[in-house]
C-alpha cells in the first residue's frame, strides 16, 4: 500500500489527526453494535490493497470470523 491514504480509508481517520492514537477500551471485547462498523473498515482496507498483498488473507480472515460472531 502507498503512504498516502486513499478516500475510502480517510473517512474513518478522526479529523484531529492521524497520530492520535484512540482510547483503548477496557474488557478486551467489541460490543455486537460494534460489528459493522468494523466490517465497514476491513471492507474498506480490503478494497485499497493490492491482490498480490500479504495483509489480503489476513483481513479476509477476519471478515470471515467476524460473520461468524455477529
Amino acid at each position: 500500500m502507498s503512504d498516502t491514504i486513499k478516500p475510502a480509508i480517510a473517512d474513518y481517520v478522526p479529523s484531529h489527526g492521524l497520530h492520535s492514537q484512540p482510547k483503548e477500551a477496557r474488557g478486551g471485547a467489541f460490543a455486537p453494535a460494534d460489528m459493522p462498523l468494523i466490517k465497514d473498515a476491513l471492507y474498506a482496507l480490503l478494497k485499497t490493497l493490492d491482490e498480490g498483498d500479504e495483509r489480503v488473507s489476513s483481513v479476509a480472515n477476519l471478515l470471515h470470523r467476524i460473520g461468524r460472531i455477529s
